[in-house]
């Protein structure tokens, strides 16, 4: 059985996106061409690669400027006093070494921006994407706003907003990066699973919190930047670690499958450089210590790792922090301000991390109390899943 649900854990892995972590989202940013001109709105529009091969199922066209032209198009508008504003051009760039691509154009109204505010409507990508998040930043007499749109809100007013918005428009990006993200789900729920008792699960929130924060500061302020590939082939390995550590939790310790598994992340990782995916030399110093820390991590699972893993929740919560900056790099935002959306993403990301493990905690305790539910037996069959899961992500990842 155990057998079985390791096979669907990776028939499960084959069929998703290798890097779930990556979101469907785009960006926009706004404001007016000059005070001479202020009747005229310019933007540049910005979305990763992945998301406009979806739009081959609308367009007949197999190239990606092209695709995003036409879709732009038809799913950006701008009205003022009920007339539609016109667009003068849109230009779509060649994506950056980061896989984006970017839009700029120009939008034409009939009266200033100042005395008729003009409603700005992006339904661009909903409907290849329904949960499809957008981030439209916009400045206003140098000041800059942010507002977040999806499926239930498609537009803004371009007027200014409050403090409390900005920050509600971050808290929102967080949430959804959280909650629309497979594979941190799947950690959040390896997590659970460990932490039984509630003051071990604060402790392990509260160390994964501090670890995220320090990672997404420092990737904001651009003190680090984050290899995306690196990032994402690490969250994999992070849920297979602790995926490991759930089945330990009783003692049982096998340093010969740690051995194993370990020499295999090393291949992996040497495969990974042998055709390229990896430098060199980042290979290299990126090689060895992950698989001594994963050799280290299996042969003491089920020991010492009940007191310690709220300690290991901190390294974990550095790697996945660096994951969440991507829902912030590709935003140009001001380098001068970054308490609102610092404190909002981390308001919206701790906000999805409580909702989903609340869940699985009342879920557990209530099938404990009125059924013959056992925890150990879940543990038992999911964690081996989990495990499995966890380093085919890190696999794909890294080799693909």
């Amino acid at each position: 059985m155990r057998t079985l649900f390791l096979f669907i854990a990776l028939m499960v892995g084959i069929q998703t996106d290798a890097l779930a972590h990556t979101k469907s989202q785009s960006f926009s940013q706004w404001e007016v061409i000059s005070q001479t001109e202020n009747h005229r709105l310019k933007f540049l529009f910005s979305v990763d690669q992945r998301r406009i091969t979806q739009l081959a199922q609308l367009y007949p066209s197999v190239d990606y400027a092209a695709l995003l032209k036409s879709h732009l198009m038809e799913t950006i508008n701008v009205t003022q006093n009920k007339s539609r504003c016109k667009p003068e051009s849109l230009e779509v760039g060649q994506h950056d070494k980061l896989g984006y691509f970017r839009a700029r154009g120009v939008f034409s109204c009939l009266e200033t921006v100042s005395t008729e505010p003009p409603q700005i409507e992006i339904t661009s990508f909903t409907l290849v994407s329904p949960s499809h998040i957008h981030l439209a930043r916009f400045s206003i007499a140098g000041e800059n706003q942010e507002i977040v749109l999806n499926n239930a809100k498609q537009y803004f007013v371009f007027e200014a907003t409050s403090f409390i918005d900005s920050l509600n428009a971050f808290i929102h990006l967080g949430f959804f990066h959280v909650i629309s993200g497979l594979d941190h789900m799947i950690f959040l729920l390896a997590l659970a699973l460990f932490a039984t008792r509630p003051r071990l699960a604060v402790l392990c929130i509260t160390g994964f919190t501090l670890g995220h924060s320090l990672t997404l500061g420092l990737a904001f302020v651009d003190i680090i930047t984050p290899r995306e590939k690196l990032v994402e082939a690490l969250i994999g390995l992070t849920i297979a670690l602790t995926a490991y550590d759930v089945a330990g939790k009783k003692g049982a310790t096998h340093t010969p499958s740690a051995m194993l598994l370990s020499i295999a992340i090393m291949l992996i990782c040497g495969l990974a450089i042998y055709i390229g995916r990896l430098p060199l030399v980042t290979g290299l110093f990126f090689t060895l210590p992950l698989a001594l820390f994963s050799y280290h991590h299996l042969s003491q699972s089920g020991h010492i790792k009940t007191k310690l893993f709220p300690l290991l929740t901190v390294a974990f919560g550095l790697v996945h922090g660096a994951g969440f900056a991507g829902g912030l790099k590709h935003i140009n935002l001001d380098k001068s301000d970054i308490l609102t959306p610092l404190i909002g993403f981390n308001l919206g990301v701790e906000l999805a991390q409580l909702i989903a493990l609340m869940t699985v905690y009342i879920l557990i305790f209530g099938l404990e109390k009125r059924t013959s539910f056992r925890r150990d037996r879940v543990e038992y069959f999911v964690a081996p899943a989990l495990f499995g899961l966890g380093l085919f992500w890190f696999a794909e990842r890294i080799l693909i």
